[in-house]
């Protein structure tokens, strides 16, 4: 399958100061050209569904379909959070007031730097989704495959990369 490495402390700390680097240009980056990203990534998932199933049985041991079924809900993040940041405006809107006279709106900002753990059991599917929902909204992230299944995760960092996520230093 390939080879894995564990990473030292060092290189840990490496990839939290790449990820604290990045926040400041990925933060300001608008939030409807991150949004497009991954809707390519989405896209990009959709054409090599089959390549991306197969590298889940070959690494994690689930049947076809339900490697096919973790690739597809894959793809269901990142078209359901690239909706909701179309639909919510970026997740800046007003809201009815509950009282008379009152102004109520909502802004979502980036936090900063985002700590993902992925599972091995689906190892696609709910790393997409922990990083997605951290990436697109603006924050950056560090993210640990599965001693078990990494594969998957590598390959959704290649997806990504060729999507347009730029790289981080």
């Amino acid at each position: 399958m390939g080879r894995f490495q564990s990473s030292s402390p060092e290189e840990v700390s490496r990839a939290v100061r790449a990820a604290r680097d990045a926040f400041p240009t990925w933060s300001r980056m608008d939030w409807e050209d991150r949004v497009e990203i991954f809707e390519r990534a989405a896209e990009l998932m959709r054409r090599e569904k089959f390549q991306l199933a197969a590298a889940i049985t070959l690494d994690n041991g689930k049947t076809r379909h339900e490697a096919v079924a973790d690739v597809d809900e894959a793809i269901d993040f990142l078209m359901y959070y690239s909706h909701e940041m179309r639909e919510n405006n970026g997740f800046e809107r007003t809201v009815p007031p509950a009282y008379e006279g009152e102004e109520i709106s909502l802004r979502l900002r980036p936090y900063g730097i985002w700590a993902i753990v992925c599972p091995f059991n689906f190892p696609l599917a709910i790393s997409t989704g922990m990083a997605v929902g951290a990436l697109i909204t603006g924050n950056t992230a560090v993210i640990k495959p599965s001693s078990a299944a990494p594969l998957p995760v590598h390959l959704l960092y290649e997806v990504l990369d060729r999507a347009g996520c730029p790289p981080a230093r």
